[in-house]
């Protein structure tokens, strides 16, 4: 191989190295988690968001661009070009937006039986409103627990006199119980809590609450 030849074999394979080095250098890793385990979790589906317009701090709104899946030790890579995130994945609550953090933890969805006795006396058409809430802080911005927000689930049904549901809870953790009572106009009539109780990773939890 002549000089000249040499000069652009080796010019090739440097700017080769370079390209590649610069794609990974606009990527983003992150490794989705179950909390309290820290076990991967594989198959996540994470929506890939960008910014569209501000109107103020707060106020953003976001557009889908696609979506990546986490490898087997839950791991995934995107460009850095993402704003937000999401996260799906079967058996564990879902994270509707996040910042792309380096590691996300994603609560496991558990059961718990609830017989809740009217002890009370409330005008017709009132209904009990009762949060779940989890150990796992996390992103104070991220909504979770579809359908509320924040870190909690949430549960809402018409008083009547004796009721039993088996409803999600977090999975794997303790869970804090707060209840209220609001009548037809929404205004608050009746409340109780914090109560706390164990949730199981797998299995139903059971619990009596008098409201």
């Amino acid at each position: 191989m002549n000089n000249v030849l040499k000069y652009f074999y080796y010019a090739g394979i440097c700017c080769l190295l370079i390209s590649c080095k610069k794609s990974e250098s606009d990527l983003t890793t992150i490794t989705v988690v179950e909390f309290g385990t820290n076990k991967p979790v594989p198959n996540a589906i994470v929506d890939l968001y960008k910014v569209n317009d501000c109107s103020g701090w707060f106020s953003c709104t976001y557009y889908k661009t696609g979506e990546v899946v986490t490898n087997e030790n839950g791991v995934v890579a995107f460009t850095n070009e993402v704003s937000r995130i999401g996260i799906r994945a079967s058996g564990y609550f879902e994270v509707r937006e996040s910042y792309p953090y380096r590691n996300i933890q994603l609560d496991a969805v558990g059961k718990v039986k609830m017989h809740c006795i009217n002890a009370g006396n409330y005008p017709d058409g009132s209904k009990v409103s009762i949060s779940f809430y989890g150990n796992n802080n996390g992103d104070w911005y991220k909504p979770v627990f579809s359908p509320a927000q924040y870190n909690y689930y949430f549960l809402e049904f018409v008083v009547n006199k004796d009721s039993t549901f088996v409803t999600d809870a977090v999975g794997g953790q303790m869970n804090t119980i707060d209840w209220s009572v609001h009548d037809n106009v929404g205004t608050v009539i009746g409340g109780g809590g914090p109560l706390q109780i164990l949730i199981p990773r797998t299995g139903v939890a059971e619990l009596e609450l008098k409201y």
